[in-house]
């Protein structure tokens, strides 16, 4: 299986680290040049155009994969800095990433998720079980081709928070995904420059994504002040569209 990444203006980002060759990078036409100079090893896909946001990355990674004729692939954030296991009550660095993909695939194919996203450090301990149903899948997850395409990939129109859009609509449409706790990545948000930065500067673009999914799911939705990132974000319960799916 491969692990796509999109990556903008980030040469050196840490989850090659992690992945090594392993990788598909899909970077914009102003930096791959830069990217195949520094990364002449890795598979590196030109995404047809600039600036055009998190989705049109998205989008891309999704028809590549299609074209490739690909049933899986493991979604990564460039900026991944750590993977690891649970073991006798505590986490130790992921030494096997093949073995570690290969599970992935195994829990997508024997459950039939739609998405099977990894769970983040800074939550990992909060669930004592190691799947569980229905929950949000960002920084790193592994996605079901087929489902993705078949809702009609990721909404195009909202500047931002993409990745929860589409898992509530996968939801909401009739599928199932869920959260793997047996492994969880490390991540910081906003901890490097480059990538989204750019967006996440342009708080009109992002109040306006979230008015807009508050409209489109308003039984299943908040909005918070988030006094870290210094925005408001927004918060889905993902029972209660699972609940909307079962009506």
């Amino acid at each position: 299986m491969k692990v796509y990444i999109g990556s903008r203006n980030r040469l050196k980002f840490p989850a090659k680290e992690i992945f090594g060759k392993r990788i598909v990078l899909f970077v914009e036409p102003q930096f791959i040049e830069d990217y195949r100079k520094k990364h002449p090893e890795l598979e590196i896909v030109d995404i047809g155009e600039n600036d055009k946001g998190f989705a049109f990355m998205l989008n891309a990674m999704l028809k590549y994969a299609n074209e490739k004729g690909e049933k899986y692939y493991l979604f990564c954030d460039d900026d991944i800095y750590g993977l690891k296991i649970r073991k006798e009550k505590k986490l130790v660095r992921v030494k096997d990433v093949d073995k570690f993909l290969k599970q992935g695939e195994s829990v997508m194919e024997t459950f039939g998720f739609s998405q099977l996203g990894v769970s983040f450090q800074g939550h990992n301990w909060y669930e004592e079980g190691l799947l569980k149903p229905n929950g949000a899948v960002w920084g790193m997850g592994f996605m079901n081709v087929r489902a993705l395409t078949k809702i009609g990939g990721y909404d195009g129109k909202l500047a931002i928070f993409n990745d929860y859009e589409i898992t509530a609509r996968l939801l909401s449409g009739g599928y199932d995904n869920a959260i793997w706790y047996y492994y969880t990545f490390e991540h910081k948000m906003l901890g490097m420059e480059g990538g989204l930065d750019f967006i996440y500067k342009q708080k009109d673009k992002i109040n306006g994504a979230i008015a807009t999914l508050v409209q489109r799911y308003p039984y299943a939705t908040k909005v918070i002040k988030h006094e870290g990132h210094q925005q408001n974000e927004i918060r889905f319960n993902w029972k209660k569209l699972c609940q909307k799916k079962a009506k």
